[in-house]
């Protein structure tokens, strides 16, 4: 199974991440999320960190022969 990080900044989505595995995925998110905790700590809520695994089938590749 692969696994899609989807990182939100400030309610916008960022660039996305492919895992081959949820564990990897998880630790990743929680250091994303870990960067969010000093600005919030200082009451600054305009900005905010959010990242999340979800599971994700990739596109399948096409084969530039079959098209010919």
């Amino acid at each position: 199974m692969t696994w899609l990080l989807i990182v939100f900044l400030s309610g916008t989505v960022q660039e996305s991440v492919y895992f081959s595995d949820l564990d990897s995925c998880l630790r990743i998110a929680s250091k994303i999320r870990a960067q969010n905790l000093d600005p919030s700590l200082a009451g600054d809520s305009r900005i905010w960190v959010k990242a999340y695994c979800v599971p994700k089938k990739l596109p399948q590749k096409v084969d530039s022969k079959e098209g010919q």
